[in-house]
């Protein structure tokens, strides 16, 4: 089924579809599966996952998001929802338990200020970016491997048969490489370290294939070019410890920031946030990476308390 937008599902879970909405997709075969599967879980009977539990923390962390007040800021955000809808969208990859009861199934999720490396049954290593979001499944044999990503991760994939990841805004297709995808608001940029990546847009005809050291950026559907990135080490800074951000507008730079260090990023009126930038800063401490990343720029701030940053001019 073609959702109307992407926080169509997470609508749906939090009981704000409208009438209308909710009985059209009442008459769809995903939601019979997800009614399915929903019931299932709540009566607690055995599921032909390999990783029952990671399911049942995904139910649980869906309940305490869906709770939330809707007077907090985060929901009337779209990333808030695409969070949510991104747990169940193991069951809308193709693979539904019943016509492959051996799928090994894949969530993981990531908070502001947090990294994680998830190890996949097929040998394959994700490191998964701060405020990121993984979900999917892969067949037992390997044959087939389907994730879907919000955020931004690391892949080091074994040669095991296809492999593929799914944004919002495109899709990487891989058979053995490392590489890094980034897919958040209107931008998608997919880095090829090793082997060859496949890469193709969303609204895009053709894919473009990527080798070792180029890179694919898309800003927006018309915003769209294959370049090469300098190739010095064998996975991206932030795994390391440490953002680089080559010429990136000023908004984006501020949301790295406060995704790495989990703080609010405000611009004073006079910066402006589509300002081209280079800036790298460290993830270990705030004031550092203050120092580092913008006293050169000419970028002044001011913090307030330990959850707010000001940039400002100097």
């Amino acid at each position: 089924m073609k959702y109307p937008d992407e926080t169509f599902l997470a609508r749906w879970m939090a009981g704000e579809l409208s009438p209308e909405e909710l009985a059209a997709f009442e008459q769809t075969e995903d939601y019979q599966q997800l009614s399915k599967f929903m019931k299932l879980m709540e009566q607690g009977e055995a599921q032909p996952f390999d990783q029952e539990k990671v399911l049942q923390k995904v139910k649980a962390a869906i309940r305490e998001e869906v709770e939330v007040p809707k007077t907090n800021p985060l929901w009337q955000k779209p990333a808030f929802y695409l969070s949510m809808a991104a747990a169940v969208m193991v069951l809308l990859l193709v693979f539904w338990p019943e016509s492959e009861p051996q799928t090994f199934i894949v969530a993981q999720e990531t908070q502001k200020g947090e990294q994680k490396v998830v190890q996949l049954k097929d040998g394959s290593t994700v490191t998964l970016n701060a405020e990121s979001i993984l979900a999917g499944a892969l067949l037992a044999d390997f044959s087939a491997r389907k994730l879907r990503l919000a955020g931004e991760a690391f892949f080091e994939v074994p040669q095991k048969g296809a492999f593929q990841v799914e944004t919002a805004l495109g899709k990487v297709s891989v058979l053995g490489t490392s590489f890094s995808v980034s897919a958040r608001q209107q931008h998608f940029l997919v880095q090829c370290y090793s082997g060859k990546v496949e890469v193709l847009q969303a609204g895009s005809p053709a894919p473009v294939i990527l080798e070792p050291g180029d890179q694919f950026e898309a800003r927006g559907p018309q915003a769209t070019l294959s370049t090469s990135f300098e190739l010095t080490q064998p996975r991206p800074t932030w795994t390391t410890g440490a953002s680089q951000l080559n010429q990136v507008p000023l908004a984006e730079i501020a949301a790295e920031l406060g995704r790495q260090f989990d703080v609010r990023v405000l611009l004073a009126p006079e910066l402006d946030p589509q300002k081209i930038l280079t800036v790298s800063f460290p993830h270990d401490q705030l004031e550092a990476a203050l120092q580092i990343g913008f006293q050169e720029l000419g970028i002044a701030w001011e913090q307030q308390g330990d959850s707010l940053v000001i940039l400002k001019a100097p």
